[in-house]
């Protein structure tokens, strides 16, 4: 009968002899547990009242099925629960020996749980431990030194520096901020790595001298290896022996006790102590443990002591793996209705919880390992980044997926029966239809609406406003007045000009009087030439400091700061004046959308000014190349609009993605813009399915990494 009821009349082999039963903990209902402790393999297993029951019996046994009727008659247990429990005892080696087939049987078991060297390193590159030290006998030798930092006046001390230390803080919070940001520097991330690696060595410190306390064993303290980055780990199988779920609570959490203890005692240490490296150190220890405590530790969703802390705190042990069976059991009832058992009975409230908790964890996985994926693709080459990229998203999001759909093929009969499945089959096939079917012609593209003639008015030089004359919204014709300025430097320069010219005019009026003006007549001829082109020059600038309109049109802005007196530079622009009679959109197009438009395509500018009227557009001209730089600020993430930029200093606003640069004729007249207008422009493109978005995406991207 062993492993689902195989060879009933095989003899049943007798449990190991170094198998200890221990008192567990109570459970939420009241009913009593108990743990089994294999101390060869240093684990626990906790049992329920009725499967400690059958092992009772275990020894009276002869064969399986002898166990089976025992349990049946004595215990009214059903079979099915006995065929498990062999089972588990034999995957879990709790026998003297296998069922049959002696040690060539272990060894045959050892074998099959080995993988290759590839399938291994697939496995465990993620995650492995590497344990370095058996620190139980100092721990037990140094527990008196710190036994006085558990009591509740240390407690009450450490909150109170913790309480100080923060209003400290806030009263010269802007310096605390200036300070953390240090962190940036190659300096600031040394300091930053030496203080976590304090900080988390006394965090397992804490975790260790808890368990101790309450007189469990750590047998290793080493370091695990999380995605190639290395954290210390202690462990602290032993606390399952505690039954005293509030010890279990304190062994779990004394890591983020202490960590938030440190941040007390820094963060006073910082607010206290002169500018120096004591004071630099104070503030990352603070900022270290603040933020990892809550951050990391807390997570409830990652095996880290927050999940540890829930489970024992609800009385729910091996919380994930339940929660997972109830989970898949209530998405195959809401989806198929097959009316399968509950894999345990809970109560309601645990059951919603442990239903609520395995569906958050499977979207907090998809999206964890989605970004895990995309990060062991960046921090790699090429080719292995792609290996990792793939190992990940194949291993950890579409394995789980696929193993699900594997059991629903096997049960497909059960699940077309069904009415409930109709439903679920009519819901997925709209969204498969949905997916692949080219539903949308909608091409959007982020863009501005101004006048198709623009003049935007600059001084020709840095010079000072004498008189405005254009007002916003005034008509203009070509060559009217706008600005007056006037610039020291050129009236000065004129003057001194003026003065040296009438000097050489003189000198040259005394030729036939004066010997020495008679012998420079040539040089006083070239002199006065030059200074009276120069003249023109000074002149011909200053008629060019009166800034005239190029065009006729209409003064869409100008700078409201620009007044008789103000001194203005050659970048600052004064006015802007435009052509009414026409308008046209500016925008750019994503990359992916290009080939779906052309010119001619037409579509609608949409304002998000809701006060403007939308109108139609057409497509006139789009870029032959995509755009290094976005030039219209109004459309970049950083100014609030939906083009996604890096703010590159010595190049700009460079888009994160593909876009190209697109010009639309507008058909409406006289609409009343001034300097521009921000909206979407929505065009009538070649229809695309979700499906074919998604691949032509994913094939750019394949393309562009292999260097094509």
């Amino acid at each position: 009968m062993t492993g689902g009821g195989e060879n009933d009349q095989a003899p049943l082999v007798p449990l190991r002899e170094d198998l200890r039963l221990l008192p567990g903990p109570t459970r939420p209902d009241g009913a009593p547990t108990w743990l089994v402790y294999d101390p060869v393999q240093h684990r626990y297993f906790q049992i329920d009242q009725h499967t400690r029951a059958i092992l009772d019996l275990w020894p009276g046994a002869s064969t399986a099925s002898d166990l089976a009727e025992a349990a049946i008659q004595k215990l009214a247990i059903g079979k099915d629960d006995v065929e498990n429990l062999i089972a588990f005892v034999m995957r879990h080696n709790l026998t003297l020996q296998p069922q049959s087939g002696g040690a060539s049987a272990l060894w045959d078991q050892k074998q099959r749980g080995r993988h290759g060297i590839i399938a291994s390193l697939l496995h465990n590159y993620l995650f492995f431990r590497i344990p370095l030290v058996r620190p139980d006998r100092f721990l037990r030798t140094t527990l008196p030194l710190v036994e006085p930092l558990f009591s509740r006046v240390a407690a009450v001390l450490v909150a109170l520096c913790g309480i100080i230390g923060l209003y400290l803080v806030s009263r010269q919070w802007d310096i605390f901020i200036s300070a953390a940001g240090d962190f940036l520097s190659w300096e600031g991330l040394v300091w930053f790595s030496a203080a976590l690696f304090f900080v988390k060595a006394l965090h397992e410190l804490g975790h260790a001298y808890t368990a101790v306390r309450y007189g469990c064993a750590v047998p290793a303290m080493g370091v695990a290896v999380m995605l190639l980055a290395p954290m210390l780990y202690t462990d602290v199988t032993d606390a399952w022996r505690l039954t005293s779920r509030r010890k279990r609570v304190a062994v779990a959490s004394a890591g983020i006790i202490v960590e938030l203890g440190l941040a007390c005692l820094a963060t006073l240490s910082w607010a206290l102590l002169a500018d120096g490296p004591l004071r630099s150190i104070a503030l990352v220890v603070a900022t270290t443990s603040w933020l990892l405590s809550v951050a990391m530790n807390l997570n409830p969703l990652m095996r880290f002591d927050g999940y540890y802390i829930l489970a024992d705190a609800l009385g729910l042990e091996n919380l994930l793996d339940r929660s997972f069976a109830l989970g898949r059991w209530k998405m195959r009832e809401v989806l198929f209705g097959l009316g399968d058992p509950q894999p345990e009975q809970v109560s309601d409230r645990h059951r919603r919880l442990m239903i609520g908790y395995a569906w958050a964890v499977w979207l907090y996985r998809l999206i964890l390992f989605t970004g895990i994926a995309l990060l062991v693709y960046h921090l790699f080459f090429k080719v292995l980044g792609i290996i990792l990229f793939l190992v990940e998203i194949i291993y950890f999001i579409l394995w789980p997926v696929w193993s699900e759909c594997a059991e629903w093929l096997k049960r497909r009969q059960q699940i077309v029966a069904s009415q409930r499945s109709l439903i679920s089959m009519a819901v997925a096939t709209a969204l498969l239809l949905a997916f692949f079917v080219p539903w949308s012609a909608r091409v959007e593209v982020p863009a501005v609406l101004e006048y198709e003639t623009l003049n935007r008015i600059y001084p020709v030089r840095p010079a000072q406003v004498v008189e405005v004359h254009a007002t916003q919204g005034a008509k203009v014709a070509k060559g009217d007045k706008l600005v007056e300025l006037m610039s020291h430097e050129i009236e000065s320069e004129i003057r001194h000009t003026k003065i040296n010219l009438s000097l050489v005019e003189t000198r040259r009026a005394r030729f036939t009087a004066d010997t020495v003006d008679r012998e420079q007549a040539l040089v006083l001829d070239r002199q006065f030439r030059s200074l009276k082109s120069k003249l023109l020059g000074l002149e011909a600038e200053r008629q060019q400091l009166t800034v005239r309109a190029s065009m006729a049109g209409v003064v869409l802005a100008i700078d409201p700061s620009l007044a008789p007196g103000r001194i203005v530079a050659r970048r600052d622009a004064m006015a802007l004046v435009g052509e009414p009679t026409a308008l046209a959109a500016r925008g750019f197009i994503a990359e992916l959308d290009v080939s779906r438009i052309e010119a001619g395509t037409q579509g609608r500018f949409i304002p998000d000014d809701l006060t403007h009227p939308s109108f139609g557009v057409v497509v006139t001209d789009i870029g032959a190349s995509g755009v290094s730089v976005i030039d219209i600020e109004a459309l970049t993430s950083v100014h609030g609009g939906p083009i996604a930029v890096a703010n590159k200093r010595d190049r700009g606003l460079v888009p994160t993605a593909g876009y190209y640069p697109i010009r639309l004729s507008a058909e409406a007249r006289h609409v009343p813009v001034l300097r521009s207008l921000k909206g979407l422009v929505v065009l009538d493109g070649t229809r695309e399915s979700m499906a074919g978005r998604t691949w032509r995406r994913a094939a750019g991207i394949l393309v562009r990494e292999r260097g094509f």
